[in-house]
């Protein structure tokens, strides 16, 4: 019985890849995302030659920036631009290859393994930012390529970019790049600076959305995920400070752990 599925969870850092069978992990692997076209498609041809049997139904792939019927369009943290992916799988291995945005895959995780709500906003937080959006119990793009948060502008310039400029801005202040867990820790003069200009931000995007959908929740997920209390409460103290409508909207940590795989893995099910 053809059961088994391979994904792959691809963002600007890391390739991860698995074999998976109802909705398990059987095995996985993961490796800094590499940064030639050559080297990417290699590699992803070695994790799916190392899994492949007659057992694989499909191959599902979450892959970080705009994606449209297999085409990686114009991705900013990775080497692919304008190249059709899923067919040169499907060319090269004769079976069903789906792919989506890597953020919409974590969103179509929440939707169908973890909170279940029917209205909700998702925000991911890596080396980019990107977000998810489930009206009425279905995930929602628009015409193809909506919910790219982290192009939203606030401040006069893109939350990603934002996002971007806090990093290296650590990197410069500590002589190294520091995990948001890391520098919550540090708990100084000059972190806690660090951390109300960065969750200030976070707040006034996350509270715009907001006002725009009016959800039944925000979950936050990614990397940023293991800061833990400390930053998600400062978010809302901040949405709650840059909020208009009448109502408190629930912002929680999401609880899925490799999301991203299993929403890849959910393309194919």
């Amino acid at each position: 019985m053809r059961d088994e599925v391979i994904v792959f969870d691809i963002g600007g850092t890391s390739m991860r890849s698995a074999l998976m069978k109802n909705n398990q992990i059987l095995k996985y692997a993961s490796i800094p995302t590499p940064k030639t076209k050559a080297e990417f498609l290699e590699k992803i041809v070695e994790f799916i030659d190392g899994f492949n049997s007659s057992n694989v139904k499909g191959i599902g792939i979450g892959i970080a920036g705009p994606v449209k019927e297999g085409v990686i369009k114009n991705a900013p943290n990775l080497v692919l631009k304008n190249f059709d992916l899923r067919k040169y799988l499907m060319k090269k291995y004769h079976k069903r290859v789906e792919i989506k945005n890597d953020a919409e895959c974590f969103t179509i995780a929440e939707l169908k393994k973890g909170s279940r709500l029917r209205n909700f906003l998702l925000i991911t937080v890596g080396t980019g930012i990107g977000g998810g959006i489930v009206i009425d119990g279905k995930d929602y793009r628009g015409m193809g390529y909506g919910a790219e948060f982290g192009h939203m502008y606030i401040q006069d310039e893109q939350w990603e970019t934002l996002w971007k400029k806090t990093r290296a801005r650590i990197k410069k202040e500590f002589g190294k790049e520091l995990l948001i867990r890391d520098f919550v820790k540090m708990n100084d003069k000059k972190s806690k600076l660090i951390l109300d200009e960065c969750t200030d931000y976070f707040g006034k995007g996350i509270a715009s959305l907001i006002s725009a959908f009016d959800p039944e929740a925000v979950f936050i997920g990614g990397g940023v995920r293991d800061s833990g209390k400390y930053f998600i409460e400062e978010v809302k103290k901040k949405v709650e400070k840059y909020s208009f409508i009448p109502r408190k909207t629930p912002i929680k940590w999401t609880t899925l752990e490799n999301p991203g795989i299993i929403g890849a893995s959910l393309l194919i099910d």
